[in-house]
């Protein structure tokens, strides 16, 4: 057996098997993670929370704030971080819960307004940018308190 031949079942065969390791993770086992995980946060969390933005009026936006609450209630995505290290506001359960149950609240203060009244336009201004704005957190691997 020459150099290049040995170099090769040296370094070669091992490359080779970690690209296609590499892209079988991709193609097979990340759409098989997000199915089993990620599409039942997207469709009974997020995508209410997204509708809710859109909603015109107190009345529609909070039935569904409600569901995505008791969404995240149900899966126990209430409290902790998804990470181990690193922790921080941005990878809080417990933060993003929290800013949920308060535009839940602010929700119920702003069907008491008069729909016509500057306060109730700009209450359900304000409560469409925070939904807008806030980043959706949910941990499929890995979960510390």
């Amino acid at each position: 057996m020459d150099l290049e031949t040995k170099l090769f079942l040296i370094f070669g065969i091992p490359v080779v098997i970690g690209i296609i390791g590499i892209l079988v993770f991709l193609f097979v086992g990340m759409p098989i993670r997000w199915l089993a995980f990620g599409y039942d946060m997207e469709r009974t969390v997020w995508s209410k929370l997204d509708r809710a933005e859109t909603s015109a009026e107190v009345e529609t936006m909070l039935p569904l704030v409600d569901d995505a609450i008791k969404s995240l209630e149900s899966k126990n995505q209430t409290t902790g971080y998804c990470t181990m290290f690193f922790k921080s506001e941005n990878n809080s359960l417990t933060a993003q819960y929290q800013s949920l149950k308060n535009v839940q609240s602010r929700l119920k203060r702003t069907m008491d307004f008069e729909k016509n009244s500057p306060e109730y336009q700009q209450a359900t201004d304000d409560i469409r940018g925070i939904l807008r704005d806030m980043e959706y957190v949910d941990c499929w691997i890995i979960r510390s308190y």
